[in-house]
């Protein structure tokens, strides 16, 4: 798996955003039966938009 867009905010035992081109679908309730092992999967396009965005040291917070 080689991933193009890591956002650098590795949080909560190094889950991070990065793109899953080997995804097809994203959202809804994919998770049930085809998750991932705690990173956010983002289509190719939106990871690069959000690694474009933001700057080393941007506050991530996470909401359970």
């Amino acid at each position: 798996m080689r991933l193009r867009f890591l956002v650098g905010c590795l949080f909560n035992g190094n889950i991070g955003m990065h793109d899953a081109s080997w995804r097809s679908k994203f959202g809804g309730n994919i998770y049930v039966n085809n998750g991932s092992h705690g990173c956010i999967n983002l289509p190719k396009n939106k990871a690069a938009e959000l690694f474009a965005r933001i700057q080393k040291g941007c506050p991530v917070v996470v909401h359970q």
